[in-house]
């Protein structure tokens, strides 16, 4: 790809700006790449090296050509979905790098002013992620085992935030067709608690039924328009911040509450998410064919931009991408936060 000047005037007389302005430019520049056909597949990252010229002058940290990645604000580079069905694999690729599979792609975080977004810290560790040589993330944070839904969210479940900008709106169903179709999943934290933590889509139509979740970003609510000062989000100090009903994420709640489901005044009415036939969506089974309320949603402080995560042995310290979530900040807060070192390839 050639180089060209900032701003250039076609025989129409119409200007056009092909300024670059820094993170969110290149997180934009991959979105309208990733659709684009190119004629030598095996060009998908080489193709980019004259924006990759223009961008340096402004940033101060390297490129790495093999992976189509800047090192810096790696996190967000990695929160890619599909937003058609991928193709035309390079199976020499890692499974995080967006290189890996053709076809459009959507970035989380595109657009999203910087002082809504938290690097995510649990017990004043700041979760990290790296780039090897080899083309392997070392990581450090929080890994969550969750279990996805047998069955997606409805439509109408998400309907309220399709004209909105909020993380729930954003992270719309990736591609659909005759045989393959991707779905918004309900996420479940595996640990003696049926709680629905937040929503996730899988990479491909196959997925396993338990994987794991690793935050790698916290996104204030747009709604609030805090502006926050901080850039990092205590999931340990922070958490629980949030006024009002609070989750049935014990066993010792789930106990006490089954006998008066749906009662006036009991811990059931404290969810996270109800449904809308008016039971607790703490205690939905994988069988039920259910439209749940997200209203109260919109009321939490924000949402963990995260990966879905497979093993790939049993040793739990390698894994690769599977898919990307969101974990709502009310869901975290009483889950035991402990950080684990692992590698992500």
């Amino acid at each position: 790809m050639w180089k060209c000047n900032e701003e250039a005037v076609d025989e129409r007389g119409v200007g056009r700006d092909h300024g670059l302005y820094e993170n969110h430019s290149w997180l934009s520049c991959l979105e309208l790449y990733s659709g684009k056909k190119l004629t030598i597949q095996s060009d998908r990252i080489t193709a980019l090296l004259g924006i990759v010229a223009a961008l340096q002058e402004d940033r101060g940290d390297s490129f790495r050509t093999e992976f189509g990645v800047w090192e810096d604000d790696l996190a967000e580079q990695l929160l890619w979905r599909h937003s058609e069905a991928p193709c035309n694999d390079f199976p020499n690729l890692p499974s995080w790098c967006w290189a890996a599979t053709g076809g459009s792609k959507n970035w989380a975080t595109t657009n999203i002013h910087p002082e809504l977004l938290s690097t995510v810290v649990v017990n004043q560790n700041s979760h990290t992620v790296t780039l090897t040589q080899s083309g392997s993330l070392n990581a450090s944070g929080l890994l969550i085992r969750v279990r996805a839904s047998s069955l997606c969210f409805q439509d109408c479940c998400l309907a309220e935030f399709w004209h909105d900008y909020s993380p729930e709106g954003r992270l719309i169903p990736g591609y659909s067709g005759a045989e393959d179709r991707a779905g918004r999943f309900p996420i479940y934290h595996v640990g003696g608690t049926r709680s629905v933590l937040g929503l996730g889509i899988f990479d491909s139509s196959v997925h396993p039924s338990e994987c794991f979740c690793f935050a790698l970003t916290f996104e204030n609510r747009e709604e609030d328009r805090s502006y926050v000062s901080f850039y990092f989000y205590d999931i340990s100090e922070y958490g629980g911040s949030e006024s009002g009903e609070e989750l049935p994420t014990r066993a010792g709640n789930l106990e006490s509450s089954e006998g008066s489901e749906g009662s006036e005044g009991s811990e059931c009415d404290d969810s996270d998410v109800q449904s809308t036939n008016g039971r607790n969506s703490a205690y939905l089974q994988e069988d039920e064919h259910v439209c749940l309320d997200l209203t109260k949603v919109k009321t939490y402080s924000g949402a963990y931009w995260s990966l879905l995560l497979q093993p790939v042995d049993d040793t739990l310290t390698k894994f690769r991408r599977i898919g990307i979530a969101i974990i709502w900040s009310r869901g975290l807060k009483e889950i035991e936060h402990e950080v684990q070192a692992f590698e992500i390839v």
